[in-house]
């Protein structure tokens, strides 16, 4: 039979275990993901039957914006912005140095989704009145910041602008119609403060000379959307709306409908000069967790039993003393 004092030391030394064990399994990072893509095929402007319009090109704007904010890096990369004329607009892709391979300029695809390493991009192209254009943002973290603070975080901005001036003849109805593919995931672990939000917006309106704005369109998938100034005619779902995720709550948020056919009919215009603006973006931003939120692990719960055993054993070999 083993002697009192053997049985009192493998108490001892098996309760001197647990807060090892328990702390071994405490401390852990996860891997925030956040993907935002605002995709549009084009956008035809139409007069109804009775009404005018020309379109003057040559004063057309087309700007596209990336930036990146994050605390893992002393120097990210700054905003570019890049306007070229009146038929099309490329900001470079900007990224994380040292991070995952990004995919082509202008490919808008989930690109960071299995990273192993921390990652960021975004990228734009605008050539909305010629063919189309759209903007991403993604960024994955999968460890923190050097000396392990828990300020570690990511923020993506992309934008595109569109502008173009027309001249109405009075009484005119404009026709705006757009196709647009969005996607949006968040995606976080089970640790406190771990977040990840991804966001898209897109808008239409039309100012006059002294900038007014006689005529928005944002859709909001209610079937009539946003409209001032005017009536929707389709408006399958949103264009202007949030994912997000914090400690695992959900651990995968996912906005994915597919293509969409989006169109609006302004009232009836003075005759003059107008602008058009169409506005679109995707943000993302993360910031990484420090502590799991869990229960021990099944190894932990088996050392606090034999050790609570161990104890009852001398509490016995005590009495029957």
């Amino acid at each position: 039979m083993p002697s009192y004092r053997t049985l009192r030391n493998l108490g001892f030394g098996v309760a001197a275990a647990i807060p090892l064990s328990l702390a071994a399994s405490h401390q852990a990072y996860a891997v925030p993901y956040a993907y935002a893509s605002n995709v549009d095929a084009g956008f035809t402007i139409t007069a109804l039957p009775g009404g005018t319009y020309t379109a003057l090109q040559d004063t057309a704007v087309f700007t596209t914006n990336n930036s990146i904010t994050s605390s893992f890096f002393a120097t990210p990369p700054s905003t570019l912005v890049s306007t070229l004329g009146n038929v099309i607009s490329d900001a470079a892709q900007v990224k994380v140095p040292g991070g995952a391979s990004p995919p082509l300029e202008n490919d808008f695809s989930q690109a960071y989704k299995t990273a192993v390493v921390n990652s960021l991009r975004a990228d734009s192209v605008d050539r909305a009145f010629s063919g189309g254009g759209g903007n991403v943002a993604e960024g994955k973290l999968v460890s923190g910041p050097v000396g392990g603070s828990a300020s570690g975080f990511g923020k993506l901005d992309s934008t595109n602008t569109s502008t173009v001036t027309v001249t109405v003849g009075a009484g005119t109805q404009l026709e705006v119609t757009f196709d647009v593919t969005p996607g949006l995931e968040a995606s976080t672990g089970s640790l406190i403060g771990e977040q990840a939000t991804a966001a898209i917006a897109s808008s239409v309106s039309i100012t006059n000379a002294a900038g007014d704005t006689l005529f928005s369109f944002a859709p909001n998938g209610t079937g009539v959307g946003d409209v001032t100034g005017g009536t929707a005619t389709s408006d399958p779902f949103t264009l202007n709306t949030t994912r997000s995720s914090t400690s695992g709550t959900p651990a995968d948020n996912i906005y994915s409908p597919g293509l969409g056919t989006f169109t609006a009919i302004t009232n009836a215009l003075p005759a003059g000069d107008y602008n058009i603006v169409i506005s679109q973006s995707s943000t993302i931003s993360e910031r990484i967790g420090l502590t799991r939120v869990t229960t021990p692990e099944p190894a932990s719960l088996a050392i606090l039993g034999a050790s609570l055993m161990g104890l009852g054993v001398l509490r016995r070999k005590r009495n029957a003393g």
